[in-house]
């Protein structure tokens, strides 16, 4: 049922009432994965427990103890609902104000609409929040290389990512 601003609570009796936040509209990541953290079953929250390298990167999330199905479930399904991917046409309305914005490199030819194609279906792996985000505070005058632009929506979205594999790999 809905309770405002954008969230919905779950009314399943075996469950916690769970949120699920509509931040994904948005276009910050890091209030989005504040908000999934937050709807995530309690006892699937406190266990996820982050991995590091050496060098203290994150490797990824181990699920500790023992779960019930619908939790892991329920998680799941909000990590997945997190990473649903921008559509084709509101990535093409971004590209298009990004490069109506920007100046193209020195020399580059290349048809404005192949361009907005190619980078429309790489942008359609990452999640919307994330695709905005990226886009929108792309600060440089000149248009992005897709290498510059791949980077920073790994940076905002590799967490969710670790997370749900971590979910995945756990039986309930």
């Amino acid at each position: 049922k809905s309770i405002g601003r954008g969230l919905t609570a779950s009314t399943s009796s075996s469950l916690p009432q769970v949120l699920l936040p509509d931040a994904m509209q948005g276009s910050d990541p890091a209030k989005t994965m504040g908000s999934v953290k937050a709807s995530l079953p309690p006892e699937v929250q406190s266990s996820l427990k982050s991995n590091y390298s050496k060098t203290g990167e994150l490797t990824g999330y181990t699920l500790t103890g023992v779960h019930g199905e619908r939790a892991i479930e329920a998680a799941k399904r909000t990590l997945k609902l997190s990473l649903k991917a921008i559509s084709p046409r509101e990535a093409v309305d971004l590209l298009s104000e990004l490069k109506a914005l920007t100046r193209p490199a020195q020399g580059d030819t290349t048809d404005l609409a192949v361009t907005l194609r190619a980078y429309a279906k790489r942008l359609s792996a990452y999640p919307a929040d994330v695709v905005r985000h990226v886009l929108n505070t792309h600060d440089s005058p000149w248009w992005p290389a897709w290498a510059e632009l791949s980077e920073r929506l790994e940076i905002h979205s590799y967490r969710r990512k670790l997370m749900l594999q971590a979910l995945e790999m756990k039986k309930g």
